[in-house]
Formats: structure tokens, C-alpha cells, sequence
């Protein structure tokens, strides 16, 4: 199996990590500002748990292949 390590191989998990940023930033902006609610704790964990696990998927992809 041979994957060509081109730009579209690290923009995904640029893009999955500037979407989970957007999302936690949409959603505090619509919580009460006082507390944090159950969906800003939410968007900060699935935001951070999808990061890791899409950087951590391109870089085995990237072990792979050298």
C-alpha cells in the first residue's frame, strides 16, 4: 500500500482541528457567559479527542509510507 504524501494528506486534520476551534467558539458565544454549560464542555472535548486522533492518524499514515 502506497499513499502519496501530498497536501491533501495533512490539510485534513488542519481542517478537522480549525473546525473544532470554530465549534467551541460558536458555542460559547451562544452559552451564558457567566458558567460553562454541558455543550462548551462538549465542543472542548470532541474538539480536543478528534484533534489528536486525525494528527495521530496522519502521522502513522506518514510512519507507513517512509
Amino acid at each position: 500500500m502506497n499513499i502519496t504524501l501530498t497536501l491533501g494528506t495533512w490539510i485534513v486534520p488542519l481542517i478537522i482541528t480549525l473546525l473544532s476551534i470554530i465549534c467551541y467558539f460558536l458555542v460559547s458565544h451562544f452559552e451564558d457567559e457567566r458558567d460553562w454549560g454541558v455543550f462548551s464542555f462538549m465542543a472542548i472535548v470532541g474538539g480536543v479527542v478528534a484533534t489528536i486522533i486525525s494528527w495521530v492518524v496522519w502521522l502513522i499514515m506518514t510512519l507507513i509510507t517512509k
